[in-house]
């Protein structure tokens, strides 16, 4: 016979599996997103490419980071734009 605790703890580990899973996913993210200088520098980064004064070889400093690829379609839009 199944002890109802035993049956409890089955249920529960797959949303228990679940909910770790996306922690681990959502972490560096939101250690990433609680860097200031980092942001400050992302921004700047994005208002040079609305301005036209970003280019993408000056792009490439930020290559590493998660937003990139759209710092790179900021600045190709401001270029196909003024083209």
């Amino acid at each position: 016979m199944i002890s109802r605790s035993l049956l409890a703890s089955i249920a529960i580990a797959p949303a228990l599996t679940l909910a770790l899973a996306l922690a681990g996913l959502l972490a560096p993210v939101t250690a990433l997103g609680q860097d200031p200088a980092r942001m400050r520098n992302l921004e700047a980064a994005f208002d040079a490419a609305d301005a036209g004064s970003l280019d993408l070889a000056g792009a490439t400093r930020y290559a590493r980071d998660p937003l990139y690829p759209w710092l790179q379609a900021a600045v190709v839009r401001k270029q196909l734009r003024t083209a």
